[in-house]
């Protein structure tokens, strides 16, 4: 199998561009393949297209709320596994994200590393 054929591929929704620029940067120096968007109306299109195998998708967007986001997204893609990040403690808000199926939080600031971990342990039971 081709090594491009292996790679992960996340799609990063997160409106912090210097953030999610160097999400983009870091994550592909573990051999994953990035796309990034800062804004949540496009994903579920954007999902379509590109066929990520996860989304890391920031809850706190200017347009959309993330989870309004993964609602949208759910229907077509009731699998596809979605790390939320936030940086709020919001806790009616975490057990919102957490509901939803095949999801993880993945709270601000944090590490690439674990980052990584989490993208790598949701997807391993698929």
């Amino acid at each position: 199998m081709p090594e491009e054929a292996k790679r992960i591929r996340v799609l990063v929704v997160e409106d912090d561009e210097n953030l999610a620029g160097g999400l983009a940067f870091a994550l592909s120096q573990h051999g994953i393949h990035v796309a990034v968007i800062h804004r949540g109306r496009p994903v579920p299109a954007l999902v379509a297209a590109l066929r990520p195998d996860v989304v890391v998708l920031d809850i706190s967007l200017p347009d959309l709320n993330g989870i309004h986001v993964a609602r949208l997204i759910r229907p077509a893609f009731p699998n596809l596994p979605i790390i939320f990040v936030t940086a709020h403690d919001n806790l009616s808000e975490i057990n919102r994200a957490q509901a939803l199926p095949h999801t993880k939080i993945v709270h601000k600031p944090f590490t690439v590393a674990a980052l990584v971990t989490a993208i790598r342990a949701i997807i391993e039971p698929r």
